[in-house]
């Protein structure tokens, strides 16, 4: 019979046993050892915090949960136990919990660097990335090589937009381990995010080398994938992720975005049924702008924009707008878009950016996508009173410089479509916020007040099914005046092909990823109908040869009757190549015909009825065919 005293002993020697087993990774033979020792004393504490770290790494948070929780009744001023209480509900998606415990550790011991760490990446999943900044410096100052640190403080600067200064993290933490697959894989985020797209699907790569069976790293890399139009192994991409995570979030809306992109019809007809199950379930966040492509139930896309909006905003956010009234002579507007360079948007709506009652209104536009150095970016900077360029700066600095400018309504152009960022209006920095235009769809979030279309895009009877109010404008939207034929008559610019052929306007023609099966077969149907027809949406810059080209055919025009020679020329060009050109647009002009003393002919239609060669009098003649000189 052993000894009282041998007891502990023994105990002390299972325990040794079971921590050096876990620290060379054997978990199956760490937990058999501590579940011995537990056995013999069910209160023992080392036993019952070992063992919670060993469920949490088996993926079974819950029971890594309850056993810390159950070591902590014993142990409660244990600052280790409280940092891995922390790391467990972090990872349980409780945050708020997880910050809690962070704080507890930090009150027993200040210095502890992997409670700051735990702390930093709580603050950083409630998107309070200042904070989390800072915690992560202060690990830094007290351990410099802290790598996970690095690594860490990494995604702080990508949550705050700051991505170079991102990738120099990244960069840090692999001269300190160059195996860190984590590492890796945040810096292919961060390329990506700054549309290197190259460098960052090696990034992936080399991650996935260290890490085969990640599904985010594939996830990620079928996005990567999808920007550089791989359309095919974005696919086959996707596909690993959600059979190695079958629950994976976000891996089916970029599967059905990238089957549409090669209008794969029997993929998306089967990902169309599965997405509309997975929201319905809610086991999946799903893109709204995916699935209103793919389904036509409108309380099934409330649901998915609820959904989408409540996984991108943790938490209750304090309004920057408290109420304040304020007194303006003008009211100020503010636009918030991605596309204010040469993008749809920006020509569709610069006209009405322009047009805005100048006497009653003031109006910002705030940009967050890139600059592209364009004739159409620079018309809109200059058809705002003020252009403020946000790239860099994180959603809550954004919504921060709209309540300083003491914007009266916020307008987002971007809605759920490519490049968005509704975090921005959540931190409520303006009394009125509305959605327009870009997304047709509800928002799902309670910080827009009103969605603005027409009769035709939104009737009221479905006013159930959206989150915000519905306005209608009566009538034509302004900024969205149907095109003549000269405006689409680019399509013939430059091409030498002849005038007058039908033109065909559609944007599901040009772009799959907007298109059905129905759409597409009867889209072709009216090609098939109309043939020699020219493809009214492939709008390009026009050349100096074009302008030069579609002003002789203007002079033709009038010279046939067809038009009247009245228009300015700068604005009857623009209306024949189909492109916007603002007054300030230099032309190549043309030589007016030297005078014939030879040719007698005077046409009475002439204004001046002034004696010219043949080729003068016809263009100046605005009626040819009924004009007594031809």
């Amino acid at each position: 019979m052993a000894s009282p005293s041998s007891e502990p002993t023994k105990l002390r020697q299972l325990l040794d046993r079971a921590i050096a087993c876990h620290q060379r990774g054997q978990l199956g033979e760490a937990e058999r050892l501590y579940l011995d020792i537990l056995k013999a004393e069910p209160g023992h504490f080392d036993a019952q915090h070992l063992l919670g770290i060993v469920r949490h790494q088996q993926g079974r948070g819950l029971e890594a949960l309850a056993l810390i929780d159950a070591a902590l009744q014993v142990n409660p001023r244990s600052a280790q136990a409280l940092a891995n209480q922390s790391l467990v509900l972090c990872e349980l998606r409780r945050y708020d919990e997880a910050l809690a415990s962070s704080d507890q550790a930090l009150a027993l011991r200040p210095d502890f660097v992997e409670a700051l760490n735990n702390r930093g990446n709580a603050l950083q999943r409630l998107k309070r990335y200042d904070e989390a900044l800072a915690s992560f410096d202060q690990v830094l100052a007290l351990r410099g090589d802290f790598v996970e640190a690095h690594n860490n403080r990494g995604n702080a600067l990508q949550g705050l937009k700051r991505y170079p200064e991102a990738l120099a993290s990244y960069d840090r933490a692999l001269a300190l381990r160059p195996g860190y697959a984590e590492a890796f894989y945040n810096r292919g985020s961060a390329l990506k995010e700054l549309m290197r797209y190259d460098e960052a699907l090696a990034s992936f790569d080399r991650a996935l080398a260290l890490r085969p069976n990640h599904a985010e790293t594939l996830f990620n890399r079928g996005d990567t994938l999808h920007e550089l139009k791989r359309y095919a192994e974005a696919i086959a991409s996707y596909d690993r992720a959600i059979a190695l995570r079958p629950d994976h979030p976000y891996a089916y809306s970029g599967l059905a975005e990238s089957a549409l992109a090669i209008c794969d019809w029997t993929r998306t007809a089967k990902l169309a049924e599965r997405l509309a199950a997975l929201v319905a379930e809610q086991k999946a966040i799903v893109n709204p702008f995916t699935l209103i492509r793919l389904n036509d139930d409108a309380a099934l896309h409330r649901q998915c924009a609820t959904a989408f909006i409540a996984d991108k905003i943790v938490g209750p956010r304090p309004p920057l707008w408290t109420g304040r009234i304020w007194s303006h002579a003008k009211v100020r507007i503010a636009y918030l878009s991605a596309d204010f360079h040469s993008h749809a948007t920006a020509y569709l709506m610069a006209e009405l950016f322009e047009r805005h009652d100048r006497a009653r209104f003031e109006v910002h536009g705030v940009s967050f996508g890139r600059d592209d150095g364009s004739e159409i970016r620079r018309r809109l900077v200059k058809g705002f009173d003020r252009f403020h360029d946000v790239r860099g700066k994180s959603d809550r600095e954004v919504a921060t410089l709209l309540s300083d400018l003491e914007v009266d309504i916020a307008i987002d152009l971007k809605g759920y479509t490519q490049d968005s960022r509704p975090e921005i209006l959540s931190h409520r920095p303006a009394p009125i916020q509305v959605s327009y235009l870009g997304y047709p769809g509800t928002m799902g979030a309670d910080f827009i007040d009103y969605i603005i279309a027409d009769k035709v895009v939104l009737p009221f009877d479905r006013q159930p099914h959206y989150a915000e109010k519905i306005v209608q404008l009566s009538g034509q939207l302004p900024g969205q005046r149907p095109p003549t034929r000269h405006r689409c008559a680019h399509a013939d610019a430059g091409r030498g092909r002849a005038a007058g052929r039908r033109i065909l306007c559609s944007a599901a023609s040009t772009t799959t990823t907007r298109s059905r099966p129905r759409c597409s077969t009867s889209g072709c149907g009216c090609w098939r109908a109309c043939p020699g027809a020219c493809c009214g949406c492939c709008a390009r810059p026009p050349t100096r040869r074009q302008i030069f080209a579609a002003r002789q055919r203007r002079a033709a025009s009038i010279r046939r009757g067809w038009c009247l020679p009245g228009a300015s020329s700068s604005t009857s060009t623009s209306r024949a190549i189909g492109w916007p050109i603002s007054s300030s647009t230099r032309f190549p002009t043309t030589r007016t015909p030297r005078q014939a003393t030879r040719c007698g002919r005077v046409c009475p239609c002439s204004p001046a009825r002034a004696r010219h060669s043949r080729r003068a009098s016809r263009a100046a003649c605005s009626t040819p065919s009924a004009c007594p000189s031809w």
